[in-house]
């Protein structure tokens, strides 16, 4: 899940969300300053706090004066792939805007690329 998060006073930005268990749990996040074009890698992503799955589905006014978020794009898991003994992979994620992204790990690095169909 992809949304784009709008407050008063703090830069718009984007918020990834994942799913460690596709039926339970909570959910990965990670905030982007924005969107990549095709080719563009972000590096480091920033890691966010654990979101409760509610957030697969809202999107609209936050409350508490937090602005609003608005969803911009959801997808599926294609694989997660580690590479050798490091504490290192990537992760394959095909968006409903017919896109790839590739996330590498290296330690606690975070790193996403857009990448060109």
């Amino acid at each position: 899940m992809l949304l784009e998060h709008k407050q008063r006073g703090v830069d718009p930005h984007l918020d990834w969300f994942v799913a460690r268990n596709p039926l339970k749990g909570p959910l990965a996040a990670w905030r982007l300053p924005s969107w990549p074009a095709a080719g563009e890698r972000v590096s480091p992503l920033e890691v966010g706090v654990d979101h409760d799955r509610e957030w697969l589905t809202r999107q609209g006014a936050l409350r508490g004066d937090r602005g609003s978020a608005i969803r911009i794009d959801e997808g599926l898991m294609l694989g997660w792939a580690l590479q050798g003994e490091a504490a290192g992979g990537e992760l394959r994620w095909r968006g409903g805007g017919d896109q790839t992204l590739l996330i590498q790990v290296s330690g606690s690095a975070l790193s996403l690329e857009r990448l060109a169909l």
